[in-house]
């Protein structure tokens, strides 16, 4: 190998160590800035919530209606010794619904709801930053329910609000 070749060579090992070099690293994703959630379709809508709130998935079980109760409030049920209200978010939002077929158990901190959908789509790690919260900024009386859209549609559920609802309260004075 003549000096020029070794040269030439010397040349591009540099030459590849700077473009290295100058490339900025791609930061991971840290676990805090990751959102796990459950997504569940009601008709064409998709659903989110966080997998913190969610204490189980059960088919739909007999649910009792109660007189006088407003659309939204589908009845209640017995889900594993617990006497919960069950929340229909198909006539919430307004919402054609298949088959309500699933019932999901969530829990915020002044208790348990259950929500009725027709479907579980799956699990899915949602960035932080990839939930847009200012649309859930209108003046409908339902905003406050929604925590923010992703980026594929799907619309992420403020549990805390929702539970908090005091037509949701089992046994909570009227």
């Amino acid at each position: 190998m003549n000096a020029r070749d070794e040269d030439s060579k010397f040349e591009v090992i540099l030459l590849h160590r700077a473009e290295m070099a100058a490339q900025v690293p791609k930061r991971e994703v840290e676990e805090s800035e990751l959102v796990r959630v459950i997504v569940f379709n009601i008709g064409d809508e998709k659903f989110g919530v966080r997998i913190e709130n969610l204490i189980h998935i059960v088919p739909c079980p007999h649910i009792t209606t109660l007189p006088q109760m407003p659309r939204i409030i589908s009845g209640i049920a017995h889900i594993r010794d617990d006497i919960i209200a069950i929340c229909s978010l198909a006539d919430w939002f307004h919402i054609q619904a298949k088959t309500l077929t699933y019932l999901a158990v969530v829990e915020g901190s002044r208790g348990k709801v259950g929500l009725i959908f027709d479907q579980i789509s799956g699990f899915q790690n949602v960035r932080n930053d990839d939930i847009a919260r200012s649309f859930c900024a209108s003046s409908s009386d339902h905003s406050h329910f929604i925590e923010g859209l992703t980026k594929d549609c799907v619309t992420l559920l403020n549990i805390e609000e929702l539970v908090q609802h005091d037509l949701l309260q089992v046994g909570a004075p009227a």
